[in-house]
């Protein structure tokens, strides 16, 4: 007899949008955001290339959440 145990994995995402679509957006709060979404077990991180200000700045959430995830000291 065979006995399988699953555990669950919790999945936990943000939407990114407004880190870097709002007009009064601020970087340095934008990552302890970030970071305290990854502290509290987020495990998807939903952005795209076209969350900016204007087509000018294509990629700033990408590029944001990089820099969070390249400066976060958790696992």
């Amino acid at each position: 007899m065979t006995v399988t145990v699953r555990q669950a994995i919790p999945r936990v995402g943000m939407g990114c949008m407004r880190l870097s679509t709002d007009p009064g957006r601020d970087e340095t709060r934008a990552l302890l955001v970030l970071h305290a979404a990854l502290d509290a077990g987020v495990t998807l991180l939903d952005t795209a290339d076209a969350y900016c200000l204007d087509a000018g700045e294509a990629g700033h959430n990408e590029r944001l959440v990089a820099k969070a995830l390249a400066s976060w000291p958790g696992d």
